[in-house]
């Protein structure tokens, strides 16, 4: 019997690998009599509480040659970079000096990556700390898993999840066994095989506690009786009047839930029992504990994020403000004034308008410190009013009733406007589950097709989902049986059961650092692309117009400011630092520097191009500077009276723009690269 906590941990960005973990180590704790070889406790954590949590432990030998069982499950953000709470542990793995301490020679280990393959550094993080566990004495007891968001993280995880701990308990046993000298080699990466996975599988997240039954009965509508809007769509996609029906292999397994919350309609009573949870995040300005007892230096984090004041505004494209400024006369409906002053269509349709960037001012408070190089991440708005209201006439819900957690209560409302991702496409495994509370059996089937891994299905979900950009909470509008429950919605989306610090709805996005702190150092710019654009006409149906949550927001939040005015209340967005550590300026100033920045990819480079002009003020002669940036034309040309001050002072020593959309031979940066000139040069 082994005397060794399971250690679970975990680094995550967006709440899915913390989720993963948790539910791991729910289950963990019910096995663990069945696996008492393995572990007689559970330890679950980030991966930077390691020194506090595990790594005391680990330097203590176990007795007959036993090992700690250590379960890392990490996603990677951006394109490679890693998660804001396990930074630390991975500065720590990647120390020349932690080589000679060999930290994991007690550990037998598996790592599960989460990751995306639309970007370059698939898994990069799982990749990164799977090899270093093992170059530093770990014992590897289960090969890596690799999950893909692109074509659903279940498919992965939910075998390794149903198989690690036996795999783990297998390889201890084995060591135990031979005296620990058994070399136990990597086992291949079944994960990445779906023909070789495991057939059972297991729910991987339960969302929230699965209190006493009290959920309202939902009446199931009317069949329609001319086809839907949904099965019209998919008719003209496929050419099918009558779509097939998908073979039960080629759907997500899926797991009967037991999650059914506990409701009640009078929310006076209700709340005398436990105060109302504080759903909404606030201005952290103290450090939390945990950031005191592990030695974090900032208290801003996606947890505990800084409602910081936005002081500037500004369109970097030479978008006129008139749409602006019309918003700003109408400040019920911004959004609606920015579409009809700024139509995608129509005969007042200017090309220009699809592309919009913004630069921000953001302020932010001492002892924030950042880089050239850094990004930050930023929270996005509450779910919108008006999708809210359509959720609750679909679920035929009371706004006001109380939803019993064990962290506190919620009102239905708040639970669908801060609680709920709801705005995000449907994945293939949710759709199955809509397919579950849908009364016609033709569109119930439809949704089944959407779900399945056919050709046939995958064509249709790129073409519907992706393609028209179907959220979540739209599906009930194109198939009007499918009716979910609250229930229902929370097992998918509600991320977050505890609630006290961070709405769930609140994906961050990350932003590129766009200035410099010898310039600005009580704030900080970022620029992006405003998400706006219109979506394929498919048959009959209109063109819908597609906003980005965030951006689209900003947009009519600083309206009056990008219109030259000032805001009657001064706009905020909640933020935390994202630091980086490779994508930084030489210390060496001379070092000579290409930078490509094609698009606002230039965004960094600009406080880059700001920091060196401050610094060209030192003893240490510059190195040269060699600027490319692309884009389309002349309107989206980013920062050209600042490159032009940067190239007048010297800092600056040579800048190719190159425009894509003008009929020029040149398109595109490598084209100005390839100019033989110019290739001597950067050869040189």
């Amino acid at each position: 019997m082994s005397t060794s906590p399971l250690f679970i941990m975990y680094g995550s960005a967006t709440g899915n690998s913390e989720h993963i973990a948790k539910d791991l180590a729910k289950t963990a704790k019910t096995l663990q009599i069945n696996h008492a070889a393995l572990y007689s406790s559970v330890i679950c954590c980030e991966l930077d509480q390691f020194k506090r949590k595990a790594s005391k432990i680990w330097d203590v030998a176990l007795p007959q040659n036993q090992k700690y069982p250590v379960i890392i499950i990490s996603s990677t953000t951006g394109n490679g970079d890693v998660p804001e709470n396990a930074g630390r542990f991975v500065r720590f793995l990647k120390r020349k000096s932690t080589i000679a301490e060999q930290p994991f020679q007690n550990c037998v280990f598996s790592v599960l990556g989460l990751g995306d393959t639309n970007y370059d550094q698939f898994c990069a993080t799982g990749k990164l700390i799977d090899s270093k566990l093992g170059a530093l004495g770990g014992t590897r007891g289960k090969g890596l898993g690799m999950a893909d968001e692109a074509t659903g993280l279940e498919d992965v995880v939910e075998p390794y999840v149903a198989s690690v701990l036996e795999d783990l308990e297998r390889v201890v046993l084995e060591l135990a066994a031979q005296g620990g000298d058994k070399i136990v080699e990597e086992p291949k990466e079944e994960e990445e095989k779906k023909e070789d996975v495991p057939v059972r599988r297991v729910p991987v997240v339960r969302r929230a506690p699965a209190p006493k039954v009290r959920a309202r009965p939902v009446t199931p509508a009317a069949k329609p009786v001319e086809p839907s809007r949904g099965m019209l769509i998919l008719q003209t996609l496929s050419k099918l009047k009558s779509l097939p029906t998908v073979p039960s292999s080629t759907l997500p397994t899926l797991v009967q839930s037991t999650l059914a919350l506990s409701l009640s309609d009078t929310p006076a009573a209700a709340a005398a029992v436990a105060p109302v949870v504080d759903i909404v995040p606030t201005d952290r300005t103290s450090r939390s504990t945990d950031a005191q007892e592990d030695g974090s230096e900032c208290p801003w984090t996606f947890e505990t994020p800084y409602k910081a004041p936005i002081v500037a505004a500004r369109y970097l494209t030479q978008t006129p403000v008139t749409a602006a400024q019309s918003a700003t006369q109408n400040p019920t409906n911004p959004l609606t004034a920015f579409h009809n002053a700024m139509p995608l269509h129509g005969p007042n349709y200017q090309p220009e308008n699809e592309k919009r960037v913004l630069e921000l001012t953001i302020g932010i408070p001492d002892g924030w410190e950042y880089q050239p190089g850094d990004s930050i991440g930023m929270l996005s708005p509450p779910n919108p009013t008006s999708v809210v209201n359509t959720l609750l006439t679909q679920l035929k819900a009371n706004p006001a009733a109380v939803i019993s957690l064990e962290e506190g209560e919620i009102t239905v409302r708040d639970a669908l406007t801060y609680a709920l991702d709801i705005q995000s496409l449907p994945k293939k495994r949710e759709l199955a589950m809509l397919a579950n509370c849908t009364s016609d059996k033709k569109e119930a089937n439809a949704l089944r097709l959407l779900a399945s891994k056919t050709p046939l299905g995958s064509k249709l979900y790129d073409a519907l989902i992706v393609g028209q950009h179907i959220s979540l909470h739209e599906i009930p509008e194109y198939f009007p049986t499918c009716q979910p429950t609250l229930d229902l919605l929370w097992e998918m989306r509600g991320k977050n059961t505890e609630l006290r610090d961070v709405n769930a709805a609140n994906t961050p996005r990350y932003y590129s650092v766009s200035s410099s702190p010898l310039v600005q150092p009580k704030t900080v710019q970022v620029c992006f692309a405003v998400v706006d654009y219109l979506t394929p006409t498919i048959g009959d149906s209109k063109q819908r117009r597609i906003g980005g949550v965030i951006t689209a927001h900003l947009e009519t939040l600083v309206a009056p400011l990008l219109a030259g005015g000032e805001c009657e209340v001064t706009p905020t967005v909640s933020i935390f630092p994202k630091p980086t550590e490779e994508f930084h300026l030489p210390v060496d100033l001379s070092q000579p520097l290409i930078l490509v920045g094609p698009g606002t990819g230039v965004a960094p480079f600009h406080g880059f191009l700001s920091h060196r002009a401050q610094q060209k003020h030192s003893d240490e002669a510059l190195g040269p500077m060699e600027l490319f940036f692309g884009c389309r034309t002349s309107h989206d040309e980013l920062f050209s009276t600042e490159v032009s001050q940067f190239q007048s002072e010297g800092v600056l020593t040579h800048y190719h723009q190159v425009h894509s959309r003008t009929g020029k031979e040149e398109k595109y940066v490598q084209h100005a690269m390839l100019r033989e000139e110019i290739g001597k040069r950067l050869v040189q």
